[in-house]
């Protein structure tokens, strides 16, 4: 038969790594058959990869659509979405009515759609754009196993799943990385990602009512992924045509709408979305390279090896204790197996040896070190915050700075007398490593790391990706391939985005000092230095052999300890190292010892020259037995005496039972005063059922993404209901009571919205009765027991009988605080006593830290390194402030409690926080503030968070915390230069003063005052700078935030603020640039409230950084939302509202004639006529 235009379509689909084409005939009979199916990897770049697709293309005149992601930025051809392709080949295939599912699971995306019966979709699921979960993802992970995809998916058919992070993607390449170093098989690790993805696509997959399950997209052809989904689903179809679903919709649309092709190119050139940045060779000049000198050795000379064993890459030095000279090194891909890995280096270490020489120390330091320490048999097992930092001090004295990234932990260290006294790690982003860079470039480019830097150099504009998520940049990168711009400058700006994400949230607001030492692999991608040096404006040393400072420095701490007597001299043979019989003969399960843990973890027992150890655990408990280090982790535990009294003190006597039971769920506040309600429901009569394990069957149902103790609640309320309580308690609590006299105690809005955003996560489920009062704590005991007598009325009891079972809770629960903090004075004066170092106090709310199910058994890592720990709450802090304008009652107790322990000499605070706490990304920073130079540790968790992670950031506390206490005997007693007075704003009956740093008093109207109204939307910013402008004073409307607005935010910020916080504060510090008279006063105004929303921290915030700038004549002006914004006077705020409702209408105008108009410009001329005549009248009406 004839092919012709009538009778060929090509659809086509655009993904995120593939290109699929699909080729249908359609026959005389109008039969539609389909003659080719193709697909074709385009290593993030599509556009070429379709400009030779279409210039190979031998059939012309054709119809022809495309379908896929921002397809309508490559091809000037019809064009529709992926949900409207899905639906024509549904139809076309006959799937209408045979499912009512499907999973298009692709490289980048996962979408889930529901059909009617007709195969039309009638809802989107779509997940998060996180990259861990992906098809892509995936085959970055089994790269770096040195995996092929084929073997990957024969590897791990019948193995055991090694559980795996599944919500980010820093996590999960964690959670591989350190499972291999514990000695899981590849094979389990592979089958662990598989269950992983599978998971993902099933937490979408459960927010439908899915009985036939159709799956799509390039995962659908990993059929271990599949397996999983089946485990859950029973009809679950993959099809031949699941691949190519999109794109054989394509072209069924081409069919129906006549779209042709004829063989002209329609690859269009389109403007580019990005900002840039400096050419990497503007900073020649400000990065110098160290070269590096190799030592000589002699036969019999002492000699030490250290060893880094690192995520992505191994690294080992052997020096000559003489002279500290590198005699031998090696550097190679860990590829997932750090015993063979160190096996390979001290094979190489062997080989480039000439002479034979006396190894009398063996160190170990990088993720992998325990692991590396235990089959070499030595106890020198150092952290590599230390490693680095004696390098550094040892390779140059003055160096004060040290900037280190490697393959998957960034970390800045401060250092004081060349001993490391502050330090921060990357805490929840794989963007700012060595192994993003790398993954990026080879799967979204195809660029071999070492090719980077030479491309990178030749980029005349690199494109800005920001420090944002490592998934978005990845999108980023194919967006800007799409686009068409050079490959050059998409490698510089990869390069640029790893330092900027350094910069921003790694080192922070941290100081910089006089001499900068960067080090860590990516620095042998000379682009990076650069990079970095054209973002901080500092020179930096690249110290020899910058990937081997880790390996060096544990060797020179090594040799350190043996001459300190902390380390007594072992030999080694290199040939033993090299042999040695290493064999995972089985895994137990940790009974807990004496201390009673329950987290049962999994112990491996490791057979080595013929003896057993046992290996891994949460803990220090079987690294001590093999140290012989004697502990008492009971003892040192004081979170366990907390926890122990709030849940497990009260007895159940009660009256008179009425065989029901009042369910109660162990989360959010219920880690502070179970006691109450225990007691209470206990003396009228009822038994509490506590949930007591978060299950995953809870946790599936939520319909949004919350924060980690929320996410517990949803799984402990599943456990809850599986218990099958005949009421449960569920309050809305809006305000707690807080000794420390602040007006306001108000409690995060997850907190007050547990009842509600459970009852609508569950409403599939059949739940009991819940008794649901909303309390107020702050209230006077009336009003609190009115509440409470609500939640008895409906159980039958009397209004005495709920006042006399108040009463009784409420004074068992003051006994238990009373038993708390004589616990609290216990703990100080051992604490006192001069065997013990120093104490950790720790920060964070009760449900975050104190709570076994969010803590990562954290408490007992310290206990178990023989350091004592106690809760922030039991502490007398008794006459501490908290910080100004402080509403959220956490904030009321941390605070407090950080400058109780700033003052003590021997107390430091560990705070525990949780990924997207709001309130947290405004306490935490005032926490640092308080505690000011003395080192604290903050720890960022959620339920993926990795065990070895979190033990390399408490070892190296531990040693800062050590390092400081030792520094501090030596002070001069110096006080810290005193930064700048700020600006005083008086307010005193609508009369404003503004006081400056020479103590002159200036009225709010002069003229030597400009006030900046924050940009919130052009007309409202103008209307409003008028009205003040109509009172006298001079102020000026900010201009709508830029990019550069934005980077001038991140600077200044962590990052972990809302937005707008950091669009405000970055307009302020723009401005302050580019201000020319600097004599002028500046006013920034900044409006608040009291909470619980974080706006009304702002203005603090903002005095703090300017505080911080040391910036002179800068303040803030703030009004109050308590009464009604009339700090400025009555006649004031009236003018201002009037004016925001023009302003809004004018808006609205505004809108409908950009989407109305015909003449558009004409419109617009006129808008900005009227509103000119607008703003004068405000002026001076």
């Amino acid at each position: 038969m004839k092919e012709n235009i009538k009778n060929i379509a090509l659809g086509i689909c655009i993904g995120a790594s593939t290109i699929r084409a699909v080729k249908l005939l359609k026959k005389d009979n109008n039969e539609i058959e389909i003659k080719s199916k193709e697909t074709y990897v385009h290593n993030g770049n599509p556009r070429e990869m379709l400009g030779n697709f279409f210039r190979n293309l031998k059939d012309n005149n054709i119809y022809l659509a495309v379908t896929g992601r921002k397809f309508k930025n490559l091809l000037s051809v019809s064009s529709i979405s992926e949900a409207e392709a899905i639906e024509y080949a549904i139809k076309y295939l006959g799937y209408d009515g045979k499912y009512d599912t499907i999973a298009s699971l692709g490289g980048e995306n996962f979408i889930v759609y529901t059909l009617d019966e007709n195969g039309h979709i009638q809802d989107t699921f779509a997940g998060n754009k996180c990259a861990s979960g992906t098809g892509e993802f995936f085959l970055q992970q089994i790269s770096r196993m040195n995996i092929q995809v084929d073997e990957a998916v024969k590897i791990s058919e019948k193995s055991e799943p090694y559980l795996v992070s599944g919500r980010c993607s820093v996590f999960c390449k964690s959670d591989c990385t350190h499972a291999l170093n514990k000695g899981i098989k590849k094979e389990n690790v592979v089958s662990g990602l598989a269950n992983m993805i599978a998971d993902k696509a099933i937490e979408l997959i459960s927010k439908t009512k899915c009985e036939r399950l159709l799956v799509t997209g390039g995962v659908s052809q990993n059929y271990n992924v599949i397996s999983f989904i089946r485990q859950r689903y029973k009809n679950v179809t993959v099809t031949e045509n699941s691949e190519y679903l999109e794109a054989i919709g394509a072209a069924i649309y081409a069919f129906n709408t006549g779209s042709s092709y004829s063989g002209e190119n329609v690859i269009v050139k389109n403007s580019t979305v990005f900002n840039f940045l400096k050419p990497l060779s503007e900073a020649e000049g400000l990065v110098k390279f160290s070269e590096s000198k190799k030592g000589f050795v002699n036969p019999g000379d002492e000699c030490i090896i250290g060893l880094d064993v690192g995520s992505t890459t191994t690294k080992a030095v052997i020096i000559k204790v003489s002279d500290c000279s590198i005699i031998a090194s090696e550097y190679l891909r860990t590829n997932g197996n750090p015993i063979n890995a160190t096996i390979e280096c001290y094979k190489s270490i062997k080989e480039k040896l000439t002479v034979p020489v006396k190894i009398i120390g063996l160190g170990t330091t990088g993720s992998g070190r325990q692991i590396a320490a235990l089959y070499s048999l030595t106890k020198g097992i150092v952290n590599e915050i230390i490693a680095h930092a004696v390098a550094a001090a040892f390779f140059d004295k003055d160096v004060d700075t040290i900037f280190e990234i490697g393959g998957q932990d960034a970390k800045y260290t401060f250092l004081t007398n060349g001993v490391a006294s502050d330090y921060a790690m990357n805490e929840a982003c794989s963007a700012g490593t060595g192994s993003f860079i790398e993954e990026s470039a080879k799967e979204s480019l195809d660029i071999g790391y070492k090719e980077i830097a030479d491309i990178a150099f030749k980029s005349a504009r690199p494109i800005n990706f920001n420090d944002q998520c490592a998934a978005f940049i990845s999108s980023d990168i194919k967006t800007a391939s799409q686009e068409g711009l050079p490959k050059e400058d998409i490698v510089a700006g990869l390069v640029y985005s790893i330092c900027l994400n350094y910069v921003n949230r790694v080192k922070g607001n941290r100081q910089v000092g006089k001499k900068i030492l960067m080090q860590g692999g990516v620095c042998y991608n000379k682009a990076i230095p650069y990079a970095m040096a054209n973002l901080i404006g500092k020179e930096i040393i690249i110290p020899p052999e910058p990937g081997l400072m880790g390996a060096y420095g544990v060797a020179l701490e090594i040799k350190n300890r043996i001459e300190l007597g902390l380390l007594e001299k072992q030999e080694f043979s290199l040939d033993k190292l090299i042999n040695r019989e290493f064999i995972y003969s089985s895994e137990f399960i940790c009974s807990g010892g004496k201390e009673k843990c329950d987290r049962k973890c999994s112990i491996a027992l490791i057979e080595i020259e013929g003896k057993k150890y046992p290996f891994g655990g949460a803990c220090n408990k079987y690294y001590n037995q093999r140290l012989n280090i004697i502990t008492n982790p009971a003892e040192n535990d004081f979170v366990k005496i907390r926890r122990d009294l709030i849940f497990y003190s009260s007895d159940s006597k009660n009256i008179e039972s009425t065989k029901k039971t009042i369910g109660i769920n162990k989360s959010f506040l219920t880690n502070s005063i179970y006691p109450l309600f225990f007691n209470y429901f206990n003396k009228l009569g009822y038994e509490v059922v506590l949930s007591d394990n978060v299950d995953s069957r809870g946790t599936d149902k939520m319909r949004t993404s919350y924060c980690y103790p929320a996410e517990i609640s949803h799984g402990l309320f599943y456990n809850l209901l599986t218990k099958k309580p005949d009421y449960i308690f569920l309050p809305h609590i809006t305000q707690m009571h807080s000794k420390n006299g602040s007006q306001y105690n108000r409690l995060c809005v997850f907190v007050q919205g547990e009842q509600y955003f459970l009852k609508s996560a569950f409403s599939d489920e059949k739940l009991p009765e819940l008794l649901s009062p909303v309390i107020d704590f702050s209230k006077s005991e009336k009003e609190i027991k009115k509440a409470f007598y609500s939640v008895a009325r409906k159980l039958g009891k009397s209004r005495q009988e709920s006042d006399i079972a108040y009463d009784f809770a409420s004074n068992e629960m003051r006994l238990i605080y009373e038993r708390l903090y004589e616990h609290g004075k216990k703990f100080l004066k051992e604490i006192e006593d001069d065997s013990v170092e120093f104490g950790i106090v720790l920060f964070g709310r009760a449900y975050n830290s104190f709570a076994k199910e969010a803590n990562l058994n954290i408490p007992h890592k310290f206990a178990s390194k023989n350091i004592k720990i106690i809760p922030h709450d039991m502490l007398p802090v008794d006459g501490f402030e908290a910080y100004e304008n402080m509403y959220w009652y956490t904030g009321n107790q941390i605070l407090p409690a950080a400058r109780f322990v700033e003052k003590h000499p021997k107390l430091f605070g560990v705070f525990i926080t949780n990924y997207s706490c709001g309130p947290d990304s405004f306490i935490i920073p005032y926490f640092r503030s308080i505690m000011g130079n003395k080192p604290s540790l903050t720890l960022e968790l959620d339920s993926h968070s990795a065990d070895v992670g979190i033990d390399t950031r408490i070892d190296a506390a531990i040693d800062i915390i050590r390092n400081y206490i030792e520094i501090n005997k030596y002070r001069d007693g110096k006080k810290l230069k005193e930064k700048n007075k700020l600006l005083e704003v008086k307010y005193n009956d609508s009369q404003i003063t503004v006081i400056d740093a020479d103590n002159v008093s200036h009225n709010i109207t002069s003229r030597n005052i400009e006030i900046l109204i924050p940009s919130m939307g052009r007309f409202s910013t103008s209307a409003f700078a008028a009205t003040f402008r109509h009172f006298g004073m001079n102020a000026y409307p900010m201009p709508v935030p830029s990019f550069n607005t934005l980077q001038h935010g991140r600077g200044q910020t962590t990052c972990k603020e809302c937005l707008p916080f950091i669009l405000t504060t970055g307009s302020l510090i723009e401005h302050l640039k580019n201000k020319k008279n600097k004599d002028l006063i500046t006013l920034f105004f900044m409006p608040h409230g009291y909470g619980p929303c974080r706006q009304g921290q702002y203005h603090i915030m903002l005095k703090d950084i300017i505080s911080e700038m040391n910036i002179d004549n800068v303040g803030v002006l703030t009004m109050n939302d308590e009464n009604a914004f009339s700090d400025f006077g009555d006649d004031l705020f009236m003018l201002a509202w009037l004016a925001m409702m023009i302003a809004d209408v004018i808006h609205d105008i505004e809108s409908v004639i950009l989407a109305l108009a015909k003449d558009k410009e004409t419109g617009l001329e006129i808008i900005e006529a009227e509103w000119d005549k607008i703003i004068k009248s405000i002026e001076t009406g």
